[in-house]
């Protein structure tokens, strides 16, 4: 593999550059790879929801999705509604009175 940044030449099992220590990315997206033999699927949450669409599912040695299930996942963001309407309500009276008041002209 060749490094983007200074173009040293190192393995393409290295998750990072030798000399310069870049990361080793697609397009800016970072590229997870194995070790060993060992194939990511296996322990991939997108494999345990069975959603994964890349063409080298389920043998995949480097992937740019892949995400542990053993690692702990962030929350989802939950929604949170509006929490006062006066605001809105206020601005509804104030755009009537001013529509009533370029009526009376």
């Amino acid at each position: 593999m060749k490094c983007s940044r200074c173009s040293t030449l190192y393995p393409a099992q290295a998750t990072h550059c030798p000399t310069c220590g870049k990361t080793s990315d697609y397009f800016g997206v970072p590229i997870i790879k194995a070790t060993n033999a060992e194939v990511l699927c296996t322990t991939c949450i997108y494999h345990a929801e069975e959603t994964c669409t890349l063409p080298n599912y389920p043998r995949a040695t480097q992937c740019t999705l892949y995400r542990d299930q053993r690692q702990p996942q962030a929350m989802p963001l939950k929604y949170r509604p509006r929490q006062s309407w006066g605001l809105v309500i206020g601005t509804l009276i104030l755009a009537g009175i001013s529509i009533l008041l370029a009526l009376k002209r």
